[in-house]
């Protein structure tokens, strides 16, 4: 359903990346709906992103990113899944972010390429690639070191408030896995042939990284029926809640970092 709403998605759309969590490897999850259902605004740039085991020992951490693109080129949606071995470690990935905007405009520069030897533009709706993350050949990007630069031209580059900008400074300072991370700006090469529309998309997808990016998780809550007995209340509204609220939760096992983590909560009645 959310295809039939146009390149704007019935919503507003506001400058940043928006990575939402989910299960699914294909279709929309129901917190999506429910989140624009309750405030109609969402990112630029929507990445709808799966943590998936598969049934091998271990995956290299080049062949990790499977990406594709959900609907036509505008909507600027795409799908991330993220794969690990049975024996991988999940350890925090300092360089996630900046290796799924690498992984994007790899992609985007490939399906640019297959769709001008085959003479169709129309983008491939389900279609996943492997993206090798190591090699940043063919992205059309130039990933830049931002540590040394002045800090008046990153503030100027970016559209986050002052507010946001000042948060993220204390959060840093209170954290120093954050502080340690390699910060970089990435930047169209402008010596490469790259198609307008290409040019176009990747400009979105960099404008977007420089606004922030935020973590979208569901939350679920579930409660007993106010038909249910007393022992089927006792074991959902008490006993599990209590073993739910004393387990690890999604954000932490995801290593999701809690100044850009926002929670959408949904209520179950079983």
């Amino acid at each position: 359903w959310i295809l039939t709403l146009g390149p704007s998605l019935g919503i507003v759309r506001v400058p940043g990346i928006g990575l939402i969590y989910t299960e699914l490897v294909t279709g929309v999850p129901s917190i999506f709906s429910h989140f624009v259902t309750n405030l109609p605004a969402f990112h630029q740039v929507l990445v709808f992103v799966c943590v998936k085991s598969v049934p091998v020992p271990f995956v290299p951490e080049d062949e990790r990113y499977l990406i594709g693109r959900i609907g036509p080129r505008e909507y600027r949606m795409y799908r991330c899944i993220v794969r690990y071995g049975y024996k991988d470690v999940q350890k925090d990935d300092e360089n996630f972010e900046n290796h799924l905007v690498m992984s994007i405009a790899k992609f985007i520069q490939m399906e640019a390429e297959e769709a001008a030897s085959s003479g169709s533009y129309e983008s491939s709706e389900g279609r996943m690639a492997v993206i090798h993350t190591e090699d940043t050949t063919g992205t059309g990007l130039v990933m830049r070191d931002s540590n040394n630069e002045a800090s008046g031209t990153s503030l100027t580059r970016s559209s986050r408030s002052e507010t946001l900008r000042s948060l993220q400074s204390i959060y840093e300072q209170e954290s120093g896995s954050l502080s340690r991370r390699r910060r970089v700006r990435f930047e169209i090469a402008e010596e490469e042939r790259i198609d307008p529309q290409v040019r176009d998309e990747l400009a979105d997808l960099l404008d977007a990284k420089e606004a922030g990016v935020t973590y979208i998780i569901g939350h679920s809550y579930v409660k007993a029926r106010k038909n249910s007995n007393f022992l089927k209340t006792f074991a959902i509204d008490y006993a599990y809640s209590f073993l739910r609220k004393n387990c690890r939760g999604p954000a932490v096992a995801l290593h999701i970092p809690h100044i850009s983590l926002v929670e959408v909560g949904m209520i179950y009645y079983v």
